[in-house]
């Protein structure tokens, strides 16, 4: 598995386990022991979902694909089925795995990491039932309050395509752009914190002249209908191989490459009630960060490239190409 789908699988995660969460009033009653504060500075460190979050993505997943009885597939740039992928497009029952944390465990983490200040990582470890940690944390974020912050934020990374026009009817509504830390920066923990169950929490800061701007998100609403909607989500990523990304679709989708100008490949995913269109850039020279644990061993070949997915229920395939055509 390359970079990019570690950090897809890594976005799937927080997207699918981190919704629709209550707060818990009484969870800070539970820190009891010991806050450390000072600058201890790590560098190269590695940040990740922990297994916890991983089995639990997996599990509502096999859940529900057992309950359509179909399991999916996927297809390349070309938007050719991959031959080693056709027998997941067959319905066989799969066992949900076991959680490797207990609920409780679980959610107390998720709301950590949702405490999470701006520009601020919280990571939580937390004893398995297979005798090691599993490890649950956020991304560095910024989310301003207008689009017009956004464009100005933005302007930092030109490596970073933004939309040409917004088509007609979208409003703003939310938006957050994620950071890693520069390859000569470091990462700075700032408190840990123990908790009642053993748990526990570590908070890190990047000073911001360290912070390179690696992606964002923006969401649109056309008149207010959380239905009618118009999602951007971009990423910057090291790449190794292009054949290697793997895009899924559904029994009920069908995969149609597109020509972008500006974008080395583009293909979107339509069905009746949802289109995406997946679209990536090789950038002519590398951008550094630091992600990943020696991470020049790990990819010494590697390039970067930014990949955009604009997402909605209503807007066509042409249009949201469009609106980063040429950019």
């Amino acid at each position: 598995m390359n970079e990019q789908q570690e950090k897809a699988k890594f976005r799937q995660a927080i997207d699918h386990t981190l919704t629709g969460l209550e707060g818990d009033p009484f969870l800070y009653q539970r820190v009891t022991a010991q806050t450390e504060k000072g600058a201890h500075v790590m560098k190269h460190r590695k940040w990740n979902m922990g297994l916890v979050i991983a089995l639990a993505v997996m599990a509502c997943i096999m859940t529900a694909a057992a309950a359509s009885g179909w399991f999916g597939g996927y297809v390349n740039w070309n938007g050719e089925i991959l031959p080693e992928e056709r027998a997941d497009m067959l319905p066989h029952p799969t066992a949900a795995p076991e959680m490797s944390v207990d609920m409780s465990s679980f959610r107390l983490a998720q709301e950590l990491v949702m405490s999470a200040q701006e520009m601020e990582i919280v990571q939580v470890t937390q004893k398995n039932v297979f005798g090691g940690e599993s490890t649950t944390s956020n991304r560095l974020e910024k989310h301003p309050d207008t689009y017009e912050a956004f464009l100005v934020l933005l302007a930092e990374a030109p490596y970073l395509p933004v939309p040409a026009f917004i088509p007609e009817g979208y409003e703003f509504s939310d938006c957050q752009l994620v950071y890693d830390c520069r390859r000569d920066g470091e990462y700075v923990l700032t408190s840990t914190e123990v908790l009642e169950d053993g748990s526990r929490v570590e908070r890190y800061r990047v000073a911001e002249e360290d912070a390179l701007l690696s992606g964002y998100s923006l969401s649109f609403r056309r008149n207010g209908d959380p239905e009618d909607y118009l999602a951007v989500y971009t990423r910057l990523y090291h790449q190794t191989d292009p054949a290697e990304h793997h895009i899924g679709v559904n029994e009920d989708q069908t995969a149609q490459v597109m020509a972008v100008a500006g974008m080395d490949n583009a293909i979107a995913i339509l069905s009746d009630t949802h289109r995406t269109l997946t679209m990536r850039r090789v950038l002519p020279q590398k951008v550094d960060y630091l992600y990943y644990d020696l991470e020049e061993v790990r990819y010494p070949d590697s390039y970067s490239e930014v990949q955009i997915d604009v997402m909605t229920r209503q807007v066509d395939a042409a249009t949201m190409a469009d609106m980063f055509s040429g950019q």
